[in-house]
């Protein structure tokens, strides 16, 4: 459960309008208002109901007048998707944000979605991206924690099961 918490926590980048991050190098003051539905997927995702986090963060991308707010809702996909398990459709969304902006925390969601996959030279080659544009990161120094753990551990083998006919 601390390690999905941890993980809801490392996903939930949004601009500082959105979301503040603990690691942030900066934080900003915003005239107006996020749009509701990403400020509610975020909510979603910080209590776990990807359903919804997915719903409301499509919708705020169809509904983002701004770059920020764009570039919001496909990074709460990426972390609404991560949740879900679906990592595949998680790194698309996190490259989306990234082609728009590359910004260190979508590097680091999009790390660790790789990382769910054992994708592990993905996974450095984000995390190396990310630390290029925050050396100080410590939720980036986590992941590559996670991924020399992943290099180091024996990968689990897959069992083999045999159907018989009775």
């Amino acid at each position: 459960m601390k390690t999905r918490v941890l993980l809801l926590f490392a996903l939930l980048y949004c601009p500082p309008s959105f979301a503040a991050s603990e690691d942030a190098p900066l934080s900003q003051t915003v005239i107006g208002g996020p749009s509701q539905y990403l400020v509610d997927a975020a909510d979603a995702i910080r209590v776990g109901d990807a359903e919804r986090a997915i719903r409301l963060s499509l919708l705020g991308l169809e509904d983002a007048p701004s770059f920020n707010e764009r570039i919001g809702a496909l990074t709460n996909l990426c972390a609404a998707y991560q949740l879900a398990e679906q990592y595949e459709l998680a790194i698309a969304r996190c490259s989306d944000a990234i082609a728009l902006d590359p910004r260190w925390q979508a590097y680091h969601n999009r790390a660790r979605a790789y990382l769910h996959l054992h994708l592990l030279d993905d996974a450095a080659r984000d995390i190396a991206a990310g630390f290029q544009l925050f050396p100080d990161s410590k939720l980036l120094a986590k992941a590559q924690a996670a991924l020399q753990q992943m290099r180091h551990s024996p990968q689990p083998r897959p069992s083999k099961v045999t159907v018989t006919d009775t």
